[in-house]
């Protein structure tokens, strides 16, 4: 005697698609990977007569492969361009910093962006 195993998740709705696909998994005897696997009586002795699924059908692996060299990689171009980036925000407060000492933070000239009191109504 042999049985067949099917895996079946929580997520699986028992649609009539899905229980045909079961029924014919068992009439046919198929070994579907992930899915089915005809199991011989000896095998399931030797598991001490375990009837758990899982045992028999493996779970399909649906985990993302991340090519870890590419990602070095990318992280290190990241790092690169934020340590320019970094360089040239401090040039640009330095800058500042050195304009607005010097109350020259308005442009060249010191008076720039001043309006005398009439200017400002015209």
């Amino acid at each position: 005697m042999h049985y067949v195993c099917f895996k079946v998740k929580k997520s699986n709705k028992r649609t009539d698609d899905n229980i045909m696909k079961i029924v014919s998994a068992y009439a046919e005897r198929q070994n579907t990977v992930y899915f089915t696997k005809l199991v011989p009586n000896a095998h399931t002795a030797a598991q001490d007569h375990n009837l758990s699924v899982s045992t028999y059908v493996k779970q399909e692996d649906k985990r993302e492969v991340a090519d870890i060299t590419a990602l070095n990689a990318e992280i290190e171009r990241i790092v690169a361009c934020e340590d320019v980036l970094r360089r040239e925000i401090a040039a640009i407060v330095g800058r500042l910093k050195e304009a607005y000492r010097y109350g020259n933070w308005r442009g060249n000239n010191p008076s720039a962006g001043r309006k005398r009191l009439g200017e400002i109504y015209r």
